[in-house]
């Protein structure tokens, strides 16, 4: 069984939401964490998920993993919290919009952690474009 949890709920949790619901022998969502319990309670009756309104009350449920499903501006710091927690994320939404503030994300922070990420393409993008404007070969 493999317990994880989400904070956020864009669309993004929905897709594991539904996957757990499908798969309830291999998958448990312990907790959503939401900072509006009412707009998020159709979600907890619909999935039969427990809503907390603060990470660490999730975290106290020892999820594998947690999915991040929150706005952009949002996601650095969430992300350097559960590092902090020593948790790992499931994180598409990249931490940051630029290959300087992913510099910064990665190097700041008091421990360095390894980030992995499901949009390498958006930087792979970004780096091209840049070499494109420098008149370099991609």
């Amino acid at each position: 069984m493999i317990n994880f949890g989400i904070v956020g709920t864009g669309w993004r949790a929905h897709f594991f939401l539904r996957i757990a619901k499908a798969c309830p022998d291999r998958f448990n969502c312990v907790g959503v964490v939401t900072r509006d319990p009412q707009k998020a309670a159709p979600i907890a009756e619909q999935y039969g998920v427990k809503l907390y309104p603060a990470l660490d009350d999730l975290l106290t449920q020892k999820p594998l993993f947690v999915v991040t499903s929150v706005p952009w501006p949002i996601n650095p710091g969430l992300l350097h919290q559960l590092a902090d927690a020593n948790m790992p994320a499931l994180s598409e939404t990249p931490p940051a919009p630029t290959v300087e503030e992913m510099a910064e994300h990665v190097n700041g922070g008091d421990p360095v952690y390894p980030l992995e990420e499901a949009c390498q393409d958006h930087y792979l993008s970004l780096c091209m474009q840049q070499a494109q404007k420098e008149g370099k070969a991609i």
